[in-house]
């Protein structure tokens, strides 16, 4: 047990801090104390603190990187422990500040995002950071899409109204009963898939056996919407 000099309380060793310039190793105040005096001291020099702060990255910038890489690399687990933690205890909070700090930089996220996905090989390190991250969180993703699935039933209806009137107006007359036994003959684990997308961004193709392949399932929800040749 050990005094506080601050609050004059007796408390746990456990609540004090380490000071090796002490006898006893530890710190004179308790924790709570000190955290009381760093904010007050934080509050009354903010300018100064931040502007030294700023400095001293700008000069040190590579060995601080350096470091908090190497830091993050060692205590991975710990760190994503104390993140999933806190986004859990302060999700609202979280959601809101992210909602404001989105609106602030709409703009220059969505150019960014234009930048990046118009350079050479972005689709391709897409697909593929797509795919294994699928392959990794299977269990992880079907939950997702149950989930949101439950929440979104009348949207989820919707889409579904949309897509049959879709594929209704792209259907040639004559064809129906070739289409039925593509579908039927589909091989367990794969996908029916319309090599050009009825609602595709640049064309727009038919709902017509010439227009049809299979894909298995992982491949299919990757393509989505789009067209490859």
């Amino acid at each position: 047990m050990k005094r506080c000099e601050t609050c004059k309380i007796t408390k746990e060793l456990s609540n004090f801090g380490i000071l090796k310039t002490n006898k006893d190793g530890l710190n004179n105040c308790c924790k709570e104390c000190r955290k009381i005096k760093s904010r007050k001291r934080y509050l009354k020099y903010k300018d100064i603190l931040l502007t030294e702060q700023k400095l001293r990255y700008i000069e040190n910038r590579e060995d601080i990187l350096f470091q908090q890489k190497e830091h993050y690399i060692e205590n991975k687990d710990r760190i994503l422990e104390q993140k999933r933690k806190y986004y859990t205890e302060n999700k609202e909070k979280m959601v809101a500040r992210s909602k404001i700090k989105y609106i602030k930089r709409r703009d220059i996220l969505l150019a960014q995002g234009k930048i990046r996905r118009s350079t050479t090989g972005y689709r391709e390190d897409r697909q593929q950071y797509d795919k294994e991250y699928y392959a990794k969180n299977k269990e992880k993703m079907a939950a997702k899409n149950r989930r949101w699935r439950e929440n979104n039933r009348g949207r989820k209806r919707a889409c579904n109204t949309a897509r049959k009137k879709y594929i209704r107006q792209a259907t040639l007359t004559g064809y129906r009963d070739r289409i039925i036994e593509i579908y039927n003959n589909c091989p367990k684990g794969y996908h029916v898939d319309h090599i050009v997308p009825l609602r595709g961004k640049n064309v727009s193709g038919l709902h017509v056996p010439w227009n049809l392949q299979y894909l298995t399932a992982e491949d299919n929800l990757r393509k989505s919407n789009n067209l490859y040749i």
